[in-house]
């Protein structure tokens, strides 16, 4: 006898007809207990780290499963929420980092406009060097998001949260309100 083998059957569906075959491929998905390994527990309830959440309607269940019974949305668990967590924390640090270094050795040249600063000169108008400086404080902001977000997929095992997305969000659109308002005050 041969060992049973998952077999994966593909077929066009119509772009107005994605929800309900999501629905679809939810509920016909494997929902028992599988076997433990290094990235899934064994799905049986055993082990808090295998608690599913679906990302669209927030349903929660121990089976292994990877898309959502009630919506057919994709389920992730707290493991691997943990996991992307740690990533998105390592890459925010290194965008961060990155910046933090560029900002220090320019932040000189930008504030001297004009004039030597180190070996450097910032020979832009005063809108060039507003940009330059929000492009810069943005890119750094990215990082900083990066690092608070993935912080908190670590401590939570929670895939998102939206206020920390609400916040960084609010930051940056405050961020250029203002060199808006500066940009336009130049103008004057």
């Amino acid at each position: 006898m041969r060992p049973a083998r998952d077999a994966r059957l593909t077929f066009p569906v119509p772009s107005t007809a994605w929800r309900d075959a999501r629905k679809a491929i939810g509920h016909y998905a494997a929902g028992r207990p599988g076997t433990a390994t290094f990235f899934h527990g064994p799905g049986d309830g055993s082990d808090p780290e295998d608690l599913n959440t679906c990302r669209h309607c927030g349903h929660q269940a121990w089976q292994f499963r990877s898309t959502c019974p009630r919506c057919g949305g994709p389920m992730v668990t707290r493991r691997w929420a943990r996991r992307f967590g740690g990533l998105l924390a390592v890459a925010g640090l290194v965008i961060a980092g990155i910046m933090t270094v560029v900002l220090v050795r320019v932040a000189p040249m930008l504030a001297r406009a004009g004039g030597n600063a180190g070996g450097m000169r910032f020979a832009g108008s005063t809108m060039q060097l507003l940009a330059v400086a929000a492009i810069l404080v943005a890119a750094w902001l990215f990082g900083a998001s990066a690092v608070a977000q993935g912080a908190y997929q670590v401590l939570t095992g929670r895939a998102r949260n939206r206020i920390v997305l609400r916040l960084w969000t609010g930051l940056g659109v405050v961020a250029g309100i203002a060199v808006l308002a500066l940009v336009s005050g130049q103008r004057d």
